[in-house]
Parts: C-alpha cells; structure tokens; sequence
C-alpha cells in the first residue's frame, strides 16, 4: 500500500465541466438572439419586396392600359363608383379593374394579390376640380395598397388618357 500523494487523474473536474456549459449556454443564446434578428429582417424584407413586385405590375398594367381610353364618352368610359374602373381602349375591348377581396381583378383576371384600397380620382383639365362627370374627365389618379406579411406598399399614379381633350 502506497502512502502519499495521490496521482491526479486525467480527466475533467466536475466544476470545469459545468462551468464549460454555463459559457457555451450564454454563447448559444447571444448567436441565437443574433440569428433570430437576421432571419427576422430576411423575412420583412421579403415581404416588402413581394408587396413592391405586386404594386408595380398592377401600377404598370393598369397605367399602360388606361392611357388608352378611347374617349371620355359614357359608352367608352365608367367613372362610378370611385372604386372600380370600366373603359373601352382604343381597339374597342372593355377593360373593367376592381378589387374583389384583397385581389385587383382585371376583367375576371387577377392582376395583384395582397390589394386592402383601390379608389379612383377624376379630375377636370385645370388638374385640380374632382370630377364626376364622364366628359369633363382629363385626369384620372389612381390610388392602391399593397400588403404582404407586416409590409404595406401604397401607390399613387395620375394618368392622362392620351385621347381626352
């Protein structure tokens, strides 16, 4: 039998193991909180991005097409109720966008999911008078929102028919 000093094994004590999990605990939770912001911002941003692609086709679309009315006449050009639009181009078709739900519907189409406003301005030729009347109309200004997750994108455009004088 040996009296003396013991040998020191040569594994780990238990207070440095602990204290080995007590660090990697508060480094996992510092990286989480890190990467559970970037992940959030991916997100956001995507949805921004998907709200903005949704807004300029319909806002592309529509400002193309309503730039060929045919004329401000009341078989050519609807202008009631400020939420829809129905127009004749200038090939003769009939054109009509509206909002059905949260969906921009061109004819029975949809153009652009994600809408929660659609309304319609008609303005006379001093550009300022809001107007009613389907042969006073030289203006129209197209408003509409877009939303996608937390993101909203509102869009605004005034469009002068080239055939209104």
């Amino acid at each position: 039998m040996r009296i003396g000093p013991r040998k020191r094994s040569s594994g780990f004590s238990l207070i440095e193991l602990i204290s080995v999990i007590v660090i990697l605990g508060i480094v996992s939770a510092i990286g989480v909180k890190l990467l559970g912001g970037t992940v959030k911002a991916y997100f956001d941003g995507k949805g921004y991005i998907i709200a903005d692609a949704q807004a300029r086709v319909a806002l592309t679309r529509m400002t193309r097409e309503l730039h060929l009315i045919r004329s401000a006449t009341a078989t050519d050009l609807t202008v009631t109720p400020s939420t829809e639009i129905t127009f004749k181009d200038t090939s003769g078709a009939s054109i009509r966008y509206y909002l059905s739900g949260t969906s921009l519907m061109r004819n029975s189409q949809i153009l652009a999911d994600g809408v929660t406003n659609l309304s319609l301005t008609y303005l006379q030729r001093d550009g300022k008078t809001a107007t009613t009347t389907v042969t006073n109309v030289f203006y129209v200004i197209l408003n509409f929102s877009t939303i996608y997750g937390n993101s909203n994108r509102a869009s605004r455009v005034v469009i002068h028919p080239r055939n209104m004088y």
